[in-house]
């Protein structure tokens, strides 16, 4: 009986080793695939930063100041906006609380977003909630021109009801405008946190099958990415290391993606983010990885 069991036994064995050897070389034969993280939460990771900041108070005569150019922003001419923008710039953090809470409301927006240049300056990256508020608002707007139907042409058009599908389209092209002023601020404030902003703006943008022709523009937007990027090697720079590598590991996976678009968005910052020795942008993600593997974790590396 004992000899019966063990030869059924040998011969199952011999029946499923061919199997397990075949799946065993189905894994192998796998391509190897960057590990990418899930996309953490901007806000959250900005609130963690600003936590460990000290709290900043304006002056009686700084608040005073800092209200009465807001109030009267919307009504200044633009010859004057430019001096007023660097006034507000000189208060730094102190007037970012004022900015934040001024003209929020839908028919302000183009005020708002005038006013937000007093946040775009380089090295500034804890402005990224400002301008998240104002892109989300800019894109709404935008996308409500353009999805609302034209109404129905009266009986007897007058000059300027023939007028009205160019208006429309110029309605179109200046929440366009906007929306791509705020994230041009947000290339020029830089930061982690800016630049993960535009990096989920541009996933979306080009990875989706629907986008208006009007914001596309994978050069440009490359461009803005990598401006984020310009002081991350500087010592004295808005990125620590744990910034470069967690951004560095969100635009790692899309140099092996099909679409072209996507493909060549992280490139321009992976220059200015990943130490020297990177394999070439067109290298196997079996190369990336090995290489990844040696330096994620040196200190040494990233200096």
């Amino acid at each position: 009986m004992r000899h019966a069991f063990f030869a059924l036994f040998v011969l199952f064995a011999t029946l499923i080793s061919p199997l397990v050897s075949s799946a065993e070389k189905k894994d192998d034969d796998k391509p190897a695939t960057f590990p990418e993280p899930a996309m953490p939460d901007v806000l959250a990771l900005l609130a963690k930063r600003t936590a460990d900041l000290p709290d900043v108070e304006p002056t009686t005569k700084e608040r005073q100041e800092i209200q009465r150019i807001i109030r009267n922003f919307s009504g200044t001419a633009e010859r004057f906006r430019d001096r007023n923008i660097r006034d507000m710039q000189s208060y730094g953090r102190v007037a970012y609380p004022f900015i934040g809470a001024a003209y929020t409301q839908p028919f302000e927006l183009s005020e708002r977003i005038d006013l937000l240049q007093v946040l775009a300056m380089p090295g500034s990256p804890l402005t990224a909630g400002y301008f998240r508020d104002a892109h989300t608002m800019a894109l709404s707007q935008m996308n409500v021109t353009e999805n609302t139907p034209p109404a129905p042409p009266p009986d007897y058009p007058s000059k300027r009801d023939r007028e009205q599908p160019q208006g429309r389209l110029n309605a179109v092209r200046a929440g366009a405008d906007n929306v791509l002023r705020v994230e041009g601020y947000m290339s020029v404030a830089g930061g982690p946190f800016n630049a993960l902003q535009l990096l989920q703006i541009y996933q979306k943008r080009y990875g989706s099958e629907k986008t208006a022709p009007l914001l596309t523009d994978v050069t440009r937007d490359a461009a803005r990415l990598a401006a984020t990027a310009v002081d991350a090697k500087r010592a004295k720079g808005s990125w620590t290391r744990d910034d470069r590598i967690m951004l560095a590991e969100h635009l790692i996976p899309m140099l092996f993606v099909e679409n072209e678009d996507l493909k060549k968005l992280p490139q321009d910052a992976l220059k200015k983010l990943l130490p020297t020795g990177y394999p070439k942008f067109d290298a196997d993600a079996a190369d990336w990885i090995a290489w990844w593997d040696k330096v994620k974790d040196s200190p040494r590396a990233w200096k």
